[in-house]
Formats: C-alpha cells, structure tokens, sequence
C-alpha cells in the first residue's frame, strides 16, 4: 500500500514537504484508518487504528471511520486529505459504483474529509507483490477476516475473479469451494497467498498445508502455500 501511495500522491502533484493525510479502507464490516507523513513524494505511515461495525455501510461504516480517525488523529490534528482504499466489487471500468461514490461522499460530508483519490486493494496488493518478485503476480490471494476470507484470483498481475465468503466449518473446505467456482472460468494457479490481521495465519496456514487439495479442486499439481 505505501508504493501505492506515493506513486498516487506524486501523479496528483502533491510534493510538499511533511503533510499529512489520511487512508481509509473498507472491508466487510470493518475500517481500516491510516494516517501518514508526505515528505517528498515518500509515504510513511505513522499510526493505524482499525474498527468493526455490524450494522449497514451507510451507517455503520460512517461511524466506524470516524472511530477510527479519532484513535490516530493525535499524530496529525486536523489532518482531512483522505484516500479511499476499495474493494474490487465497488469499482467498474475504472470508476467507482454510483451507489459506493454515495456512500463516499455522505461521510466525506458528514467528517468534513477531503477526498484525493482512490486505491481498489487487490490492485494495491498486486502492485506491491509484483513491486518484491519484479515479475507480475499469478495467485490465489486471500485475506482472512474474523469469520469470512475474500479470495482474490490473480493472473499475471490481473485481478480475474473475487469473491467474499463466509467461513462455515474450516478454512481449507471453505477455500476449496470457492476455487473450485473459480476452476470453471479460469486455470487455476499452483501458489495460494494469505494475509491477515489475525495472530492465527501460521495455524491457517498448516490447516492449508495438510488439506487433500489434489482430491478436492482442480490443480495441476499440490499448491505452493505461504503467508504474506
């Protein structure tokens, strides 16, 4: 997310030395708050803070944001620049979806916010896994969450497919029934990527490790397994 950044702040033209601004990112039921230092065009973040919510975005989601900011802002006061960092299904064909720019601009308003740009969060990752391999990305990405994981299919760098779902009895069956909906549209890739804000990823990890992956879904071979 930090190479992202910087690369966005610097096409926006913002090169001011020692700013500070905001990164909002949005999960299911849950804001991400960052706030970091510009210096330059170098992005560092300085604190984070992370809040659930159980009611609907519109709602919930403006109070969770305004939690979090209110947990971080004592490094910056007055900070207001924000990015968005956005799930793959808010955005089509570039632009975010009429109902998402609603809900954007409501808690804009409503925390007295100065949006600057935007981010979707697979492409984000994508950029900074392709950034540490200097190659473009082929995966199966998965973030895990408190009791769903969104398991993003990645092609050469290429977001193809993401969908969200809810963990019913383990991780590794509930896994395997997404890529195999995945295997229909798309050649699956031997390499599965998970990461997390959990303390658990080591544990999911192994559960991964010890599934019968070639008896279950369609791979060519038994799948490289790691944690970001």
């Amino acid at each position: 997310m930090v190479e992202v950044i910087s690369r966005l702040w610097k096409k926006l033209g913002q090169t001011t030395p020692k700013e500070y601004f905001l990164t909002l990112v949005f999960t299911p039921n849950l804001v991400k708050a960052f706030v970091w230092e510009l210096n330059g065009n170098k992005a560092v973040v300085l604190d984070k803070h992370s809040e659930k919510y159980e009611t609907s975005l519109e709602d919930g989601g403006v109070k969770a944001a305004n939690k979090a900011i209110s947990a971080i802002e004592e490094k910056a006061p007055g900070v207001s620049r924000v990015v968005f960092g956005v799930p793959f299904g808010w955005v089509e064909t570039g632009k975010i979806k009429t109902n998402y720019q609603n809900f954007l601009k409501k808690l804009g308003t409503e925390l007295d916010l100065t949006p600057v740009g935007f981010v979707v969060i697979q492409d984000a990752l994508n950029f900074y896994l392709e950034k540490e391999e200097d190659m473009p990305l082929t995966a199966a990405v998965v973030e895990i969450l408190s009791n769903k994981m969104i398991v993003s299919l990645i092609k050469i760098g290429k977001t193809r497919i993401v969908k969200e779902q809810i963990v019913e009895n383990n991780y590794a069956e509930s896994l395997a029934q997404n890529l195999k909906e995945f295997s229909l549209y798309e050649v699956l890739p031997c390499n599965i990527l998970i990461y997390g804000e959990g303390d658990n990823l080591d544990e999911i990890k192994q559960e991964l490790i010890s599934f019968p992956w070639l008896t279950k879904v369609d791979f060519l071979h038994f799948p490289k397994i790691e944690v970001l």
